[in-house]
């Protein structure tokens, strides 16, 4: 069992321990914090530890509400042998009852506040373990077709990663570069130049040219393109504003991250539509993982000449 799935098996025991009421909520509590150990949150760790040395003894409260109570009936038999026992002991099942109230409505508040907390973890790792498997899928079907046209796009990857984790504003801009760079590369290996001197500049354009014909469907095309335009305008306007004389703007972290992450997923597609039509069936790469978990290639004779690297 993966990591994931050990914390989305888990949050679901508690959702469930929670819902049917099978067991004491200090246990729950327990859980709760192994389970926020597991997602890396040191601080509920403690937090629910804590929560479970307080719930203990309201469950206690609650748990042995009715005897106090049929003990306190009996004006011979005081559940507290320090009270007054007139009135049948009035004052006692008053007080018993208060703070059986008191309790309850404490235990309800830790109850629904752990509820609340273990739904998130469960849905985040559920739903964004369901983004990432999509992702992954992509980036498993494209990263070792890149490698026909870039030995270094491990490399390039890591680069571009490393800035997006930096700190600095410049580091994020150098992600966003470094994106336009490898959009202007594929348009050379794709579609080369052909000696006109903006060519370089029209990069975007080549790729629509080489891709646009491969596409069958008119939405497909007309999607690809916008997506293309799109793209391009919103990484030369970030380039644009960082290398101007001023030097007073530097891109959101949020802004490169989405530029990142849209810029891999078009570059996926472009080559992934580009190698399809490529040669025949038989030449299309066979992607397996090796035991190290890393995306190897395999190709058929025909096609062994157009490996760079591997």
């Amino acid at each position: 069992m993966g990591k994931n799935e050990e914390i989305e098996t888990l949050a679901l025991s508690i959702l469930d321990d929670l819902t049917e009421g099978t067991v004491h909520l200090h246990a729950i509590m327990l859980k709760a914090s192994k389970l926020s150990l597991l997602v890396n949150l040191p601080k509920n760790v403690e937090h629910f530890k804590k929560w479970a040395s307080e719930i203990e003894p309201l469950e206690f409260t609650i748990s042995s509400f009715a005897s106090s109570m049929n003990a306190a009936v009996d004006p011979n038999v005081s559940h507290n042998s320090t009270l007054s026992i007139t009135h049948h002991n009035s004052g006692e099942r008053h007080g018993l009852r208060k703070k059986a109230e008191e309790a309850t409505a404490q235990v309800a508040i830790y109850r629904s506040a752990t509820y609340n907390y273990a739904l998130g973890v469960y849905n985040n790792a559920k739903y964004g373990n369901l983004a990432e498997s999509i992702f992954e899928k992509k980036r498993n079907r494209a990263e070792p077709l890149l490698r026909l046209y870039f030995a270094d796009i491990e490399q390039r990857m890591n680069s571009i990663e490393g800035n997006i984790n930096s700190k600095e504003p410049e580091d994020w801009a150098n992600a966003v570069t470094s994106c336009r760079r490898l959009f202007m590369d594929l348009a050379n290996e794709l579609n080369p130049i052909n000696g006109s001197k903006d060519s370089d500049e029209k990069y975007i354009d080549r790729l629509k040219d080489i891709i646009s014909p491969k596409i069958e469907s008119k939405s497909g095309k007309k999607l690809m393109k916008t997506m293309l335009d799109e793209m391009k305008a919103r990484i030369e306007a970030t380039i644009k504003k960082t290398q101007s004389s001023a030097h007073v703007y530097k891109p959101t972290l949020e802004e490169a991250e989405d530029i990142v992450l849209y810029s891999y997923m078009i570059i996926a597609d472009i080559i992934i539509f580009h190698h399809k039509k490529i040669g025949s069936e038989e030449d299309i790469t066979a992607i397996t993982i090796d035991l190290e978990g890393k995306p190897k290639i395999e190709k058929s004779d025909p096609a062994k000449s157009a490996v760079k690297n591997v």
